[in-house]
């Protein structure tokens, strides 16, 4: 580690993290990929990225990381709003669709957040079927 040839990432002058990015871009299929030094970081950075801006919610399991240990990235200015977390992991369809429909009044759901996979349940990935479900609990919601 001493010999490593390292840089300030922040102006793309470490290969090493150079390299990391290009490896996931591609792995992923993606345009560009971004290491970020921690969790918290990576979930800040994505709620404020698929948030319009303050005062918006999001709905979160209310066991996942990002609710229970990081206050639904208070930061952000986007409220987190907890649904309730079954044992698989899975958030509950039913208590999401109610949670969407109590507080648009208010202010906009514009993000849900899945933890994938939930350290607290298991690590059990989740399915394409049930994130399929959830897809079409939000555009059910759109609609209305």
């Amino acid at each position: 580690m001493a010999k490593a040839e390292v840089g300030l990432d922040l102006l793309k002058e470490d290969p090493t993290v150079n390299k990391l990015q290009e490896i996931v871009a591609s792995v992923t299929g993606k345009e560009a990929g971004l290491f970020v030094p921690s969790c918290t970081m990576g979930n800040m950075i994505c709620v404020m990225c698929h948030c319009n801006g303050r005062g918006e919610r999001m709905l979160v399991g209310d066991s996942s990381h990002i609710y229970t240990k990081e206050e639904g990235c208070a930061l952000s200015g986007v409220y987190a709003r907890g649904v309730s977390t079954l044992p698989n992991g899975e958030l509950d369809l039913k208590d999401m669709e109610e949670k969407i429909e109590q507080i648009e009044i208010r202010s906009p759901t514009t993000l849900v957040c899945l933890e994938n996979t939930h350290s607290t349940k298991g690590g059990k990935p989740l399915s394409i079927a049930y994130t399929s479900k959830v897809s079409k609990v939000i555009a059910k919601s759109d609609k209305d």
